[in-house]
C-alpha cells in the first residue's frame, strides 16, 4: 500500500508540472490569438450601424452574470484510461472553467464516466480550481454510468456514455442559462463559450447557431480542420460570415441556450433513447450535428475582425495532423487533398480578403485566388460567395501552397 501511495505521488507530483507546462502553452496560444487580432473594416455595403458593441470584437466581463452547466464526457471509469495525459487533458479543461468564473460566469462542471471510478477525488481535486471571484472552488460533481454497449445501427465507441449527458441537461434545463457538453481531449476555451453567448444572443429568433471548429497544433503550425476548406461567405445583418459545405458539425461539442433546450427536445424519452442513434454514435450526439439536421438549423462562423478564430476548439492529442505527416510527405490523390488540413494563417488570408482587395492583402504565404474577389462578389445585392481552397503539398521538396477559387452565386 505504501508503495502504490509513493508512486501515486510521484504520479500526481509529475502531472502537477507537466500540467503547469501545459497551462502555459495554452495560454500563450490565447495570448497569439488576441496579438494578431487586427480589425478590418467591412465593405461599404455592410457598414451599417453595428447591433451591440459586444459584436465588435473586444470583451469585457459580464456584466450580468450567466449560469453554465458544462457535461464533460470522460473515459475514467475505465482503468485503461486514467493516464497521466488524460489527467493532464482534464487539469486544461478545468482551468478552462476556472477562467471562465473568473471572467464573470457562475460556473458547474459535471464530469460523467463509466461505473469503476467511485475513488474518483484520488485523481481529481477539487479544491486546485479555485475561483478568487466567488472564493471558492468551481462547482464540480462526478456522476457514474453503467456501460451499455451501442446498438447494431451505431458505431465508433465503445459504449453510449455520451448521450447522458441529455439526462443531466433535462435535469437541469430550468436550472441554467446555458449548457454545453464536450469531450475529455478538447480545450474548450473561456473565450469560446463567450463568444458562443454572444453570438446565440445574436442569432436569437432565427435558424442561425454559430458554429465551432477544430484546430490542432504540429509544430510551430496551427491546423484548421479540412472541413473549412470549402463553404459559402454569406452576409447577414450587416455581418459576414463562413458557412461551410461539409456536412460535418465540428468542434467535438455543443452549446444552446435553456431557451433552445426546451424548444428543440419536445419529447424527452426519444432524445436519451441511444437505440435511435444510426450512424457514428458521438458525433450525432455529442456536437451540433443532431440540432442542425433535425430542426434544419445553419452553422455560422462570423469572419469579421479575427471573430472566427475565437471559435476554435483544440484536439488535445493533436492525433490526425501528426498522422497526415506520418503517413504521406506528399498529396498524391483527391482523397489525400480532401483531408489535408489548412493552416490557420492561410485561411486568415482567405477571410481578410472579404475586406481588402487581395492584391492589397501581405501575402507572404504562398495562396493563390482564382475568379472573382471576395469583395467584389460580396459588393452587390442579392449575391453570396462560394468558395474552395485547395492544398498542394510535398513536405521532400519543401513546398507547399492553396488555391483559393472564389465564385459568385445569386440567391
Amino acid at each position: 500500500m505504501y508503495q502504490f501511495k509513493s508512486k501515486l505521488q510521484v504520479l500526481l507530483t509529475s502531472a502537477f508540472a507537466l500540467s503547469l507546462v501545459f497551462c502555459l502553452y495554452i495560454l500563450n496560444q490565447e495570448q497569439i490569438f488576441f496579438e494578431k487580432g487586427e480589425h478590418h473594416g467591412i465593405t461599404p455595403r455592410n457598414a451599417l450601424p453595428r447591433v451591440s458593441d459586444n459584436f465588435s470584437g473586444n470583451y469585457s466581463n459580464i456584466s450580468s452574470p450567466k449560469s453554465i452547466l458544462a457535461a464533460v464526457t470522460g473515459g475514467w471509469g475505465l482503468e485503461t484510461w486514467r493516464t497521466e495525459t488524460h489527467f493532464l487533458y482534464l487539469n486544461i479543461i478545468m482551468t478552462n472553467y476556472v477562467s471562465l468564473c473568473e471572467f464573470g460566469y457562475n460556473v458547474t462542471v459535471v464530469l460523467y464516466t463509466y461505473e469503476g471510478f467511485e475513488d474518483w477525488e484520488r485523481y481529481i481535486d477539487i479544491s486546485e480550481y479555485w475561483c478568487s471571484r466567488i472564493n471558492s472552488p468551481i462547482n464540480i460533481r462526478m456522476e457514474l454510468y453503467k456501460l451499455r454497449k451501442l446498438t447494431p445501427r451505431a458505431f465508433g465507441t465503445a459504449g453510449d456514455l455520451t448521450i447522458r449527458h441529455r439526462e443531466i441537461f433535462l435535469r437541469e434545463k430550468y436550472n441554467y442559462d446555458i449548457f454545453l457538453v464536450q469531450e475529455d481531449d478538447v480545450s474548450v476555451r473561456m473565450v469560446t463559450i463567450h463568444y458562443a453567448d454572444l453570438w446565440l444572443d445574436f442569432f436569437s429568433g432565427t435558424f442561425f447557431h454559430p458554429s465551432f471548429f477544430d484546430l490542432e497544433v504540429y509544430g510551430p503550425e496551427r491546423y484548421i480542420s479540412w472541413r473549412e476548406k470549402n463553404g459559402k461567405i454569406i452576409s447577414l445583418r450587416d455581418r459576414l460570415f463562413f458557412r461551410r459545405a461539409d456536412d460535418g458539425c465540428g468542434g467535438r461539442s455543443y452549446i444552446m441556450t435553456n431557451g433552445l433546450l426546451q424548444k428543440w427536445v419536445l419529447n424527452e424519452k426519444e432524445w436519451i433513447d441511444p437505440s435511435r442513434i444510426k450512424g457514428e454514435f458521438n458525433p450525432l450526439v455529442g456536437s451540433s450535428c443532431w440540432f442542425k439536421d433535425r430542426k434544419k438549423v445553419q452553422l455560422l462562423i462570423p469572419i469579421e475582425n479575427y471573430e472566427w478564430k475565437k471559435a476554435a476548439i483544440h484536439h488535445l492529442p493533436n492525433k490526425y495532423i501528426k498522422n497526415t505527416f506520418r503517413e504521406r510527405s506528399t498529396i498524391l490523390t483527391d482523397e489525400d487533398e480532401r483531408f489535408e488540413m489548412i493552416k490557420e494563417e492561410e485561411l486568415a488570408l482567405i477571410f481578410d480578403s472579404c475586406f481588402m482587395d487581395f492584391k492589397s492583402l501581405n501575402n507572404t504565404l504562398n495562396v493563390t485566388f482564382n475568379g472573382p474577389s471576395c469583395m467584389e462578389c460580396l459588393s452587390l445585392p442579392s449575391q453570396e460567395l462560394e468558395y474552395n481552397a485547395h492544398i498542394y503539398r510535398n513536405s521532400e521538396s519543401n513546398l507547399r501552397g492553396v488555391i483559393v477559387t472564389f465564385k459568385c452565386i445569386k440567391t
